[in-house]
């Protein structure tokens, strides 16, 4: 097996990443334009204002040059001491070979470096391979509510993971 390339930002993630939650989100939970929308306009903002101080894109990639997945930090969000983990995928072909924690220590390890006292993200009850990553780093559920941030109504989670 051949070992995946780990990056930061290469030009044309966003549109790699977007596309590859909003097919998975759409084939397996029926989200559709408005969750597509909603994700490509918060990462276009994010990387129109990235710092590289406080914000971060790390990336996966095949050998061959193929995306494999990506994860970002956001400490630019207003939540007191913690930054956001935001956007965790790994494409389907690459699922199973540790890109996900990979992804997910280097994300970490770039938020404490960079002095934030913790990372938030969220997500939903039923991502199940997510969730295996997320408890192994550390992260913890701080709160639960049936919502429809994401254009279905689901049980959204935040997990904190606290430095």
């Amino acid at each position: 097996m051949s070992q995946p390339v780990f990056a930061g930002y290469r030009p044309g993630v966003l549109g790699r990443f977007v596309a590859l939650q909003s097919e998975y989100y759409a084939r397996d939970w029926g989200f559709g334009a408005y969750y597509e929308a909603k994700i490509a306009g918060a990462a276009a903002d994010f990387l129109a204002r990235m710092n590289p101080a406080r914000d971060a894109v790390f990336t996966a990639w095949s050998p061959s040059g193929e995306f494999s997945g990506a994860i970002t930090v956001d400490g630019a969000e207003d939540d007191g001491p913690l930054a956001h983990l935001r956007w965790f995928v790994v494409a389907e072909p690459a699922r199973g070979q540790g890109i996900g924690k990979e992804l997910m220590r280097r994300a970490v390890a770039f938020a404490r470096e960079s002095g934030a006292g913790g990372l938030y993200l969220t997500t939903f009850d039923g991502l199940k391979p997510a969730r295996r990553v997320y408890d192994g780093a550390g992260f913890t559920v701080t709160h639960e509510a049936w919502d429809s941030t994401w254009g279905e109504r689901v049980k959204e989670q935040r997990m904190e993971f606290r430095f």
